[in-house]
């Protein structure tokens, strides 16, 4: 048979000699019946850096295989990151975004799923003042700052922690 479907015919015929009469004629009929054994594909999942900064987002996320069946990639860490039209939005500093990509099953792959080398951790930001006076109680010297969201146009959320050092002897000297 070389076919998955379809019937195969089989017919036995045997003539006779001078020793044998003839065989009658014997017809079978074999119906072919499709077997498939599902493989695992052979899939890859990489393109997102080691670490990405708060409220910032990458693309460039990048699957393989050999099933023809496109995966869904999704995070597993809702809080942390989401991700929409290939676009991962980093939602907190303090924990980590974790990927998934996941392909169906379909008539001879199974289904799988792939987590990236690494996850992404977001990282702070810190913003470094110089030319304060020097002085007994710094303290007193004024410091203003603006938060430049640029890179997205999601909200600012969560805290800031200003720490104040002395640049000499490394001393905290306030933190707010």
């Amino acid at each position: 048979m070389t076919a998955s479907t379809g019937n195969c015919y089989v017919v036995a015929n045997q003539a006779g000699n001078s020793t044998y009469a003839a065989a009658p004629t014997v017809n079978e009929t074999v119906s072919a019946v499709a077997v498939v054994v599902k493989v695992a594909p052979t899939v890859t999942f990489t393109g997102a850096p080691s670490s990405a900064q708060y409220l910032s987002t990458f693309t460039g996320l990048v699957t393989t295989e050999n099933s023809g069946v496109t995966p869904t990639i999704t995070t597993t860490t809702a809080a942390a990151c989401s991700i929409s039209g290939g676009v991962v939005t980093m939602k907190t500093g303090n924990e980590p975004c974790t990927l998934k990509a996941s392909w169906a099953t379909n008539t001879y792959y199974l289904g799988r799923d792939r987590f990236p080398d690494h996850q992404r951790n977001a990282t702070a930001s810190a913003t470094t003042i110089t030319g304060a006076a020097a002085g007994t109680n710094l303290l007193k010297v004024k410091v203003s700052f603006t938060v430049d969201d640029t890179t997205s146009s999601a909200a600012l959320t969560g805290s800031t922690v200003v720490t104040v050092t002395d640049s000499t002897s490394g001393r905290l000297v306030a933190e707010r």
